[in-house]
C-alpha cells in the first residue's frame, strides 16, 4: 500500500526501519523500510526494487553463500548481487503470487532479524507417464537437463491415478512453481492443487490438443519453458467447479459439454487401450454419430431462465480453445470472471452436420437459432440422462447426468505467462 520515507541510516533514496511481518517473516532490514506491503502491481514492484537500499557495502558477492547472503566482519548481513534472478514474493496476508525479482522474505540465520534473503526458486515437474505415447517422460527429462544447465532446481514426479490432493498437495507445498508435462487432462488434475497452494503453473504440452498450452502460447520447447520459469509473469485466471446431480464437484479448467463430443469421449474411454492419438477418435466418432440423439435442455444463468429450444448440444466454456481449432465458444476468456454458455438447437444427425459445417466456417455465433449467454452460475437440466465431458475427458464422479451445476471461481489459478503476453 505505501512505502514511506524514514529517518534511519542506510544508502539509497529511501530510508527504512526494521519491520517484522506475519509468521516470522521480515519485511526489510534496519537501515531499510518503514513499511513495504507486497501485492502491488508488477510495474510498481519492479520500480520499487530499484529504489531499495542494498544495505552496508557495495553489495558485491564473493560467492560465500549460495542463497545470496553475505555476512560482514561486524556480524551484519547484506545483499549479494549474485542473487538468483528468479523470485516470487507472496503477500503473507493474502497468499497471492506477486511478480518480483528479489526472492522471498526469510528468517535470518542464527536468530538475526530483518533484511531480504534471496531464496532459489524450486520447480516441481509432474509428468503423465502414458501421455503422448511416452513423449511426456522424455520431455520431462529434457526439461530437467535444460533447467540444470540454467542453474534452476527442478524435481520430477509422475502423476498418479488417485485424487491429486492425495499425491500432489504435500510435494507442491515445498515448491514455488509447477510444470505439468502431459495433456489437458494432466493440467486439470493439477490445477486445483496449484490454486490451493497458490503456485504458478506452466504447461509443457505432450498430449493431443493441448488447449491450455495453446491459450497461453506455451510450447514443448524446453528452453522456452526455462525462460518462462526465469522471466515469466504471473497471470491469474479463472477455474470453475461442476457438479452432476448434486454429486461431488469436478474441477473445470477449459470447458464442459453435453452432446456429440461428450459421447465420443465416453465411447473412446470405454475402449481405450494405451495412449490416445488423433486417429483413436475416428471409430468412436462414427459410432457416436450413428446413435446421436440429443436431449431437451432447460437452462438458467445467474438464476435467470434461458428460452427453451428443445433438444440441443450444450457447451459451457471458460476458454475459447477447442479441438482442431474450431473454437465454438469463441468469445470465452479465462480471466474475465465469467463463463460462456453455448446452446446449439439440434434434433438429430442432420442438424449436427449443419452445425459442424457452420462451426467450420466460424459462423456459429451469427446463426439466428444459437443461444449464447455469459454468467457466473449455471444450472442445466436435461429431460433424459446424457453423457458429459470435462476438458476432453470423462468426469471422475459420474458418467451420465440429468442436472449439471457449474460456477466460476474467479482468479484462483496463477499461471506463468511470457512477459510479452501478460
Amino acid at each position: 500500500e505505501l512505502v514511506e520515507e524514514g529517518r534511519g541510516e542506510g544508502a539509497g533514496p529511501l530510508r527504512f526501519t526494521e519491520c517484522q511481518g506475519p509468521a516470522g517473516q521480515h519485511d526489510l532490514s534496519g537501515g531499510g523500510v518503514d513499511r513495504l506491503v507486497l501485492g502491488l502491481p508488477d510495474v510498481v514492484v519492479s520500480e520499487l526494487v530499484g529504489l531499495l537500499p542494498r544495505g552496508r557495502g557495495s553489495g558485491e558477492s564473493d560467492g560465500h553463500d549460495q542463497r545470496g547472503e553475505r555476512q560482514e566482519a561486524d556480524g551484519g548481513w547484506r545483499w549479494s548481487k549474485a542473487f538468483h534472478p528468479l523470485g516470487m514474493v507472496r503477500d503473507p496476508r493474502r497468499r497471492r503470487a506477486v511478480n518480483d525479482r528479489f526472492g522471498h522474505f526469510l528468517r535470518r540465520p542464527g536468530g538475526m532479524t530483518g533484511g531480504i534473503v534471496e531464496a532459489f526458486m524450486s520447480t516441481l515437474v509432474i509428468y503423465n507417464p502414458i501421455s503422448g505415447a511416452g513423449r511426456a517422460l522424455q520431455s520431462a527429462t529434457n526439461l530437467e537437463r535444460a533447467a540444470a544447465d540454467a542453474g534452476l532446481e527442478v524435481v520430477l514426479m509422475p502423476t498418479r491415478a488417485e485424487p491429486p490432493a492425495a499425491w500432489l498437495r504435500e510435494p507442491l507445498a515445498s515448491h514455488d512453481r509447477l510444470v505439468v508435462v502431459g495433456g489437458d487432462g494432466a493440467v486439470r488434475a493439477a490445477a486445483a492443487e496449484a490454486a490451493h497452494a497458490d503456485v504458478p503453473l506452466v504447461h509443457l504440452p505432450a498430449g493431443n490438443e493441448n488447449l491450455f498450452a495453446r491459450e497461453f502460447e506455451m510450447t514443448d520447447d524446453v528452453d522456452e519453458v526455462v525462460r518462462r520459469l526465469r522471466d515469466g509473469v504471473v497471470q491469474r485466471v479463472d477455474l470453475a467447479s461442476a457438479a452432476a446431480d448434486g454429486g461431488p464437484a469436478e474441477t473445470m479448467v477449459l470447458m464442459a459439454s453435453v452432446g456429440f463430443d461428450a459421447d465420443v469421449v465416453h465411447d473412446l474411454a470405454s475402449k481405450r487401450r494405451g495412449p490416445v492419438r488423433h486417429f483413436s477418435y475416428l471409430l468412436p466418432a462414427i459410432r457416436s454419430f450413428l446413435r446421436f440423439a440429443p436431449a431437451a435442455v432447460h437452462a438458467m444463468v445467474d438464476d435467470v431462465a434461458v428460452p427453451e429450444v428443445g433438444p440441443a448440444i450444450v457447451m459451457i466454456a471458460n476458454s475459447r480453445q477447442y479441438a482442431c481449432r474450431l473454437d465454438p465458444a469463441a468469445r470465452a476468456r479465462m480471466d474475465d470472471g465469467r463463463l460462456d454458455l453455448l446452446i446449439l438447437p439440434c434434433r438429430g444427425r442432420f442438424g449436427l452436420l449443419r452445425w459442424m459445417f457452420t462451426i467450420f466456417r466460424r459462423r456459429q455465433l451469427e446463426a439466428p437459432r444459437v443461444v449464447y449467454r455469459e454468467g457466473r452460475r449455471f444450472r442445466i437440466d436435461f429431460d433424459q440422462p446424457v453423457h458429459w465431458q470435462v476438458d476432453g475427458d470423462p468426469p471422475h464422479h459420474s458418467s451420465v447426468v440429468r442436472r449439471l451445476e457449474i460456477e466460476i471461481e474467479s482468479g484462483v489459478l496463477p499461471v506463468l505467462v511470457h512477459p510479452r503476453t501478460a
